[in-house]
């Protein structure tokens, strides 16, 4: 079951998010605030990104890590109205490409091995690398609030010996995501 949007919001953008839904993007959270000027936002991901729509005293606009790529298609700035913003939005997502890797791109993160909701995850904060290794990750990795938590299944954690507390490097070389156990001082591979 996806997110619920507050009436009001799909009552303004509906359309919109459906159009977005169709190019992969889905909707995360949201708050409208009525008490605000009927502001709102609405988080969405794809697998390779997090954006944050937001309605700002009868403005729109965009937020995510990719500022940069927002400057340079024209993205970051506010829309007065609500159709060129939702045109631009869609021109801009349409056009872009999930990037190549190359060795200045590769994202390699350390880190510990969590027991969430039950699960043997990993939990890598968005604003640490988890946004960029979004397309790495489709079909394993979901993201919630700041985290993108990937769930490791018995299998693999058996395979690479991992339990709650291990902890793995991960990284996107070669173009795909790669979990390797880091061994503790002490241990030994006999």
């Amino acid at each position: 079951m996806g997110h619920q949007i507050p009436a009001e919001v799909a009552s303004d953008i509906g359309p919109l998010l459906d159009q977005l839904a169709e190019l992969g993007y889905q909707p995360t959270d949201s708050r409208y605030s009525p008490e605000s000027f009927g502001n709102y936002f609405v988080d969405l991901v794809s697998r390779d990104s997090v954006l944050r729509i937001v309605r700002d005293r009868s403005q729109y606009f965009i937020e995510s890590a990719l500022s940069e790529e927002l400057r340079q298609a024209g993205m970051f700035r506010a829309f007065d109205d609500r159709t060129t913003f939702g045109n631009a939005l869609l021109g801009w997502l349409r056009g872009r490409a999930v990037p190549k890797t190359s060795a200045s791109e590769v994202i390699s993160l350390e880190g510990p091995v969590n027991l969430y909701r039950g699960e043997l995850t990993l939990r890598i904060p968005l604003v640490a690398g988890g946004e960029r290794l979004l397309p790495y990750v489709t079909g394993i990795g979901v993201v919630e609030g700041d985290y993108l938590n990937i769930v490791i299944k018995s299998w693999l954690a058996e395979k690479l010996g991992l339990v709650h507390g291990s902890r793995v490097a991960i990284d996107n070389s070669n173009g795909k995501f790669n979990i390797t156990p880091i061994a503790v001082s002490g241990e030994s591979d006999a």
